[in-house]
């Protein structure tokens, strides 16, 4: 009789310790998804103008159906692998862009 109090005991014990491992285990996994989360949040606040003029221009191509690739071949027709800041201006506005100046 004793055996079997002592059994179950045990299993108690080891149901417990299983409970406890298993609520560490989550603990450290939420951790690391708040540090990820962070991360990821000081990535989004580090974006620089830059990036999202570009990203703006993007998508402004994509409406018209151009890739930025296209559209530059378009500015330089000569393959001089540079384009004047006018002709980039008018090419632009025949294209009906319209970005903002920031």
């Amino acid at each position: 009789m004793k055996m079997v109090h002592v059994e179950k005991m045990v299993t108690k014990l080891q149901a417990k310790f299983r409970q406890k491992l298993a609520m560490k285990k989550l603990e450290k996994d939420v951790e690391k998804q708040k540090q990820k989360l962070q991360k990821r949040a000081q990535q989004a606040k580090s974006t620089s103008n830059e990036e999202i003029a570009l990203s703006e221009f993007k998508q402004r191509l994509a409406k018209k159906g151009l890739t930025p690739e296209a559209f530059y071949r378009t500015c330089d027709p000569e393959y001089k692998r540079s384009v004047p800041v006018e002709r980039f201006k008018s090419m632009l506005n025949n294209f009906n862009l319209q970005l903002s100046k920031g």
